[in-house]
């Protein structure tokens, strides 16, 4: 199997983790905020990144396969790592959202090309490209995104050099009007609609297997990605919110900032090269991302072993399938999703809690190897910066509760209650077999090298 290369590591999780929210989710932000956008999202960027320090720092101990399923059942038990899997299934119907999106975008452009093909046609040709890319190879999919991505980067590039020099408003003029709409807790609301397009630079971690050097790599790749989406976010949003009036683009695309910054010919390339490319490669490197951890809680038994099974490249092809018909499920029936997706953002939140709680167990699990990482620090540093991840988690559950509905905060407890409760019932009726490999301390293969299996049980 070809590994990844650091570089196609970080365009693979740079990619995944700029997605439509940049788009979409500025304009929603601005409209609690006003042009103080840019400071919310630093701060989104603050807890994405306090969320992640955990993960930097086991990455740096070991090769993980099985991602986040099998980092939750070393330290929180398989009773959570199989829930948190198991709940995460509903993030299968966003590739098919998104997809339409991108379809919608595509017609918009090309009136010839929507006057023949239904752009609904057009939304499952771009789910069914992406689906067939990542059944061919991890390394094929890291090879679109290492293209696509230094694309998008110029795109969106094209409307910050472009808004910097239209700036009707002092971006950093604290006291005046449109600056802190909603005062102390408009910044923090807009934070919370940002924060969950800052949380996914840990999508490195989900190819430590195929990494070239994961435990150096990953940790690399996750504060670099930290890096660029900081530049990225606080630039755009620093643009959006203070070329026209607050009222103009609250909940708004950037597309309506773009427009009246650009000549026509140059907001269509930013559309193409940013909105569209952002689209694109959150489905093409999302695919993994939620596949792995499904994967690895049906090899070991939590779901149906046969769901699991892998081609000769290693990619669980049938998880692959069911991902390509969960996301046709919104394109054939134009279904909206915002308030079932909304559902995963407190269950992931709470779930969250316990993988921080049992990330405080590493320095004494794997003593030995936790002094031979290359990010070693004293163990009440690392302990301090799983706090810091524990309690920026909670704030999440806290803000999330406070500000989701009374019927989506039902939800959300009724799906985390159904994932505990089955993943229970299956814990106990034997068919749940931990696999021997799911970690290895070496930088080779797996296959080449002895692993040890978490041993953690309910």
């Amino acid at each position: 199997m070809k590994k990844l290369t650091r570089f196609e590591l970080l365009m693979t999780t740079v990619g995944t983790v700029v997605g439509s929210g940049i788009v979409t989710g500025t304009g929603l932000a601005i409209a609690v905020t006003g042009r103080s956008v840019h400071i919310s999202y630093f701060i989104a960027i603050l807890i994405g990144f306090a969320l992640a320090i955990p993960t930097i720092f086991n990455s740096s101990i070991m090769r993980i396969d099985g991602a986040t399923y099998t980092v939750n059942r070393i330290y929180a038990g398989t009773l959570v790592a199989g829930s948190a899997s198991i709940a995460s299934v509903l993030n299968f119907l966003g590739n098919g959202m998104m997809s339409i999106s991108l379809a919608t975008y595509i017609a918009s452009l090309v009136p010839a090309l929507s006057a023949t093909v239904p752009f609904r046609i057009l939304g499952a040709v771009i789910l069914t490209f992406f689906t067939a890319v990542n059944l061919k190879s991890t390394k094929l999919m890291a090879r679109v995104q290492s293209v696509l991505t230094p694309i998008m980067f110029c795109g969106l590039g094209i409307f910050v050099v472009a808004g910097l020099f239209k700036l009707q408003y002092n971006p950093f003029g604290f006291s005046e009007p449109g600056f802190f709409k909603g005062g102390a807790d408009g910044v923090m609301t807009g934070a919370m609609i940002l924060a969950f397009s800052t949380q996914g630079t840990t999508t490195a971690m989900f190819f430590s297997k195929q990494s070239s050097n994961p435990k150096k790599d990953v940790p690399w790749a996750i504060l670099m990605a930290t890096v660029a989406i900081t530049i990225i976010y606080c630039s755009i949003s620093l643009v959006d919110g203070n070329v026209l009036p607050v009222a103009q683009v609250a909940g708004k695309p950037l597309t309506v900032v773009a427009q009246s910054i650009m000549p026509k010919w140059a907001a269509t390339l930013f559309v193409i090269f940013g909105p569209m490319m952002c689209l694109a490669t959150t489905v093409n490197g999302g695919f993994a991302g939620f596949y792995r951890p499904i994967a690895a809680a049906s090899q070991e038994g939590l779901l149906p072993k046969f769901i699991g099974k892998e081609n000769k490249d290693g990619i669980p092809y049938r998880i692959v399938f069911v991902q390509w018909v969960a996301g046709m499920i919104p394109i054939v029936t134009g279904m909206s999703l915002t308030t079932l997706m909304s559902a995963l953002v407190l269950t992931t939140a709470l779930l969250g809690i316990f993988s921080r709680l049992g990330a405080f167990r590493m320095p004494t699990m794997f003593p030995e190897q936790w002094k031979k990482s290359h990010l070693h620090v004293p163990d009440p540093v690392y302990y301090f910066f799983c706090t810091i991840a524990f309690v920026a988690n909670l704030f999440l559950v806290w803000r999330s509760i406070k500000t989701l509905s009374t019927g989506i905060v039902i939800m959300n407890f009724v799906v985390l209650a159904a994932s505990f409760v089955y993943c229970y019932f299956r814990l106990k009726s034997g068919k749940v077999t931990p696999r021997s490999i799911t970690y290895s301390f070496e930088d080779e293969d797996e296959s080449q090298n002895q692993g040890r299996a978490s041993s953690a049980g309910v």
